[in-house]
């Protein structure tokens, strides 16, 4: 159960036609700008990809950003920094035993501008920082 774990009692779980989405926010895995997990974050993103492992079906990685850059920031880009924030999940899910194909994306900040206009920026900008674990009805995800 997710609502009993601290760092991912405040994932959003969304069913989008034929995939559950879950949307992991990047406040409570990662240190601003960084793309290296906390010890905590580490540990319960290790135990989540113990649970995948018992499925079959095709699992995708996307990571987020939301449109500010960062005085300082030590990424080129919003895309290289969603893009490292993925592969930092993914190697975790390996490392946990994990040993089915997934997809690891970066998105960047191109969704930004598909939330609700009607939510305040910082809210706007609080769900984009996100890492979204994507998981397929079937084991064919593109």
């Amino acid at each position: 159960n997710l609502n009993r774990d601290d760092v991912l009692k405040n994932t959003i779980v969304r069913v989008l036609d034929n995939r559950l989405v879950l949307s992991l926010p990047t406040n409570v895995l990662f240190a601003g700008g960084s793309a290296e997990l906390e010890a905590g974050s580490r540990e319960a993103v290790f135990r989540l990809g113990g649970v995948f492992q018992n499925i079959g079906n095709q699992i995708e990685i996307r990571g987020h950003a939301d449109p500010s850059r960062k005085e300082g920031a030590t990424f080129e880009s919003n895309w290289s920094l969603s893009l490292s924030r993925a592969v930092s999940v993914a190697n975790v899910f390996k490392d946990s035993g994990y040993d089915g194909e997934f997809y690891v994306l970066g998105v960047g900040d191109s969704r930004y501008s598909h939330l609700s206009a009607r939510l305040s920026e910082t809210r706007r900008e609080a769900l984009s920082r996100r890492v979204d674990i994507i998981i397929y009805s079937t084991t064919e995800a593109l």
